[in-house]
């Protein structure tokens, strides 16, 4: 079963992601450490920068994960931050991405 995500992005932004992606996985980490530590503001933090960032890139499913992760620290629920950082990591491992040509676009296509 293939379960990578292919992700299509235009040049300009194919630059970017490689900084993206390993911000984001940099948060799987700082959660980790929070939840050790016990430090929710500081996973509530780390949710949001998620959701924001995410959005501006397009992730729907990345700043839903962020959201996700921001509630549940807010909530204090320890189990829904794990599950939720499990679910990051594990989106993060599977994208790939593949430059794709402006001539390449169907008209009205933007990614």
């Amino acid at each position: 079963m293939n379960d990578r995500i292919q992700l299509n992005v235009e040049p300009a932004l194919r630059e970017l992601l490689p900084g993206f992606l390993a911000n984001r996985r940099k948060d799987v980490e700082a959660i980790a450490r929070a939840l050790g530590s016990g430090n929710l503001e500081a996973i509530k933090v780390v949710g949001h920068n998620i959701r924001c960032f995410s959005r501006v890139y397009g992730f729907e499913e990345l700043t839903a994960l962020g959201e996700e992760i921001q509630q549940a620290a807010a909530d204090a629920s320890t189990l829904r931050i794990a599950h939720a950082q499990a679910q990051l990591a594990s989106y993060l491992s599977r994208i790939d991405f593949n430059e794709i040509s402006s001539s390449a676009k169907a008209p009205g296509e933007d990614l």
